[in-house]
């Protein structure tokens, strides 16, 4: 996508594909600069193949030479970083978001994820600016001075209201039913997708007609956010994070979450009166708030104007136009 501005030219990295709804994020956000900047991107498909990763780089590399931009900026440390970090341009900009320097290495393949995390390190090198989604992230950086906390915006939809009722009969959802949002992503391993059910199944002893309501990588970005809006509370269980979006999107729909203390999670939580982060993943704690909170049957109150991607593009190019 390109769009027209004199100023400032910016080359966006993003692992992934542009189609789908990987990196969904990462895409609306870029989208969210359509008439601030000027922008191209270019989407790195296959990160584990050389040979592909250099035929990858060749194209970046005559793709910056034909449009100059000011700003190279990597939506992601890892080998994605690592290869943008070799392009010729005023400024080298790094988004870290998670895994790229906090891996879970309880899914097994150590190696190549410390091998990540190192490339990761390397690109901070090169980089004028490093923007972590969380201060646990941003801690975690060596370059402490290049370091600015940036988290992901969520769009304007999220802050739209719809009466629940409707929404709910269009889903096919039954009215007086109690519904337990989880999002366990591609990642259900590092989200703890096991965790999630078990908590649902314990509580379900307790309250009647109590729903599981479970999400995967590839749901359409519109359906999920038609069961999170319907949704009575939010479980976010992950051994990791960065800046969970979902927990966001939650809040910005009046969802109440229950959920550990991950990345962000207890900054953004305590934006809500209704929501509970649980300290010291402590099981026992995690049952009570969310018996507390489905009992409690109120929806969220936290104003997360803040994180629109309206604001987050602000700053972004705040960001831009002090680097050139």
């Amino acid at each position: 996508m390109k769009v027209r501005n004199d100023k400032i030219k910016i080359l966006f990295v993003v692992p992934g594909q542009a189609e789908g709804v990987g990196m969904i994020f990462v895409k609306r956000q870029i989208a969210s600069l359509e008439g601030l900047v000027e922008f191209e991107t270019y989407y790195i498909q296959n990160r584990l193949n050389p040979f592909k990763l250099f035929f990858d780089y060749l194209a970046l590399l005559k793709l910056v030479r034909k449009i100059q931009p000011l700003v190279i900026h990597a939506q992601y440390g890892t080998i994605t970083s690592f290869v943008a970090m070799f392009l010729p341009a005023k400024s080298f900009v790094i988004s870290i978001r998670g895994s790229d320097l906090d891996p879970n290495y309880k899914s097994g393949d150590r190696l190549r994820k410390t091998m990540a995390v190192l490339m990761t390190h390397i690109s901070s090198l090169r980089a004028k600016k490093i923007l972590a989604v969380s201060e646990h992230l941003a801690n975690k950086i060596i370059f402490k001075s290049k370091v600015e906390i940036l988290s992901s915006g969520i769009e304007s939809k999220f802050f739209t209201n719809s009466n629940i009722v409707n929404v709910r009969m269009s889903l096919g959802w039954e009215i007086e039913k109690k519904y337990v949002f989880f999002n366990a992503g591609k990642e259900p391993i590092r989200k703890r997708k096991d965790l999630a059910i078990q908590f649902f199944l314990d509580l379900k002893k307790k309250i009647e007609n109590l729903e599981f309501v479970l999400v995967e990588g590839d749901t359409p970005p519109e359906r999920l956010l038609k069961m999170l809006r319907a949704s009575d509370i939010l479980f976010m269980t992950s051994d990791k994070e960065g800046s969970p979006n979902i927990v966001k999107e939650a809040l910005a729909l009046g969802v109440p979450v229950v959920g550990f203390d991950v990345g962000d999670v207890r900054e953004l939580l305590s934006l809500d009166k209704n929501s509970i982060c649980v300290m010291n993943r402590d099981s026992e704690e995690f049952l009570k708030s969310a018996e507390k909170i489905l009992k409690a049957g109120k929806r969220g109150e936290a104003d997360m104007r803040g994180y629109s991607t309206a604001a987050i593009a602000e700053r972004l190019v705040k960001i831009y136009s002090e680097l050139i």
